[in-house]
């Protein structure tokens, strides 16, 4: 498969908290032609491209996948000043193509099932922010939420972190946290 990782960056306040400088969108588009490495969105956002089989975005999905017991300890037990609780998920366009992109208000349905709202506007899959959506387990590739001024989670902007510009890159590392050691 030839297909792409690609990351927009968007401004967005999900109903929970305002994200500090903007929340990542992830896209994997298969078999679509190379753009190039960095292009603008429609509306100037940056997207960033990464190949589908970047090591450093696949060891990141990886890892999110196998470090989901903090996130789901952390939203069950909401910590004082916890909020913003997210999970990407990969959402099929109906082709061979899936949008990754942030969810909201997160129920599990059933073992390894989870339903929420759509965070942001999609772009390549149908439907719009706020829409409701079902995904499983296998379908997530991050999450993360506030805690105080820290973003926990958050492991595909890390490997995203040093193609951003300087201002973005500097604005992301200070409100990082670090990432749960039970990885």
């Amino acid at each position: 498969m030839n297909g792409y990782w690609i990351a927009r960056m968007i401004t967005r306040a999900t109903s929970h908290m305002m994200l500090p400088a903007r929340a990542l969108v992830w896209l994997f588009v298969s078999l679509t032609p190379s753009p190039g490495l960095s292009q603008a969105a429609k509306d100037g956002d940056p997207i960033y491209l990464f190949k589908d089989n970047n090591s450093a975005m696949n060891t990141a999905i990886s890892d999110v996948r196998r470090s989901l017991d903090p996130f789901f300890t952390a939203m069950a037990g909401a910590p004082a000043g916890a909020n913003g609780f997210l999970l990407k998920a990969a959402l099929a366009d109906g082709t061979d193509r899936h949008e990754h992109i942030w969810v909201e208000n997160i129920r599990q349905t059933a073992p390894g099932e989870f339903s929420g709202n759509l965070s942001n506007q999609p772009h390549y899959t149908d439907g719009n922010r706020g829409d409701p959506v079902k995904f499983t387990q296998n379908d997530i590739s991050d999450w993360m939420f506030r805690s105080g001024d820290k973003m926990h989670g958050t492991y595909t902007v890390r490997v995203i972190l040093p193609q951003m510009s300087q201002e973005d890159r500097a604005k992301y590392t200070a409100i990082l946290a670090p990432l749960p050691k039970d990885r």
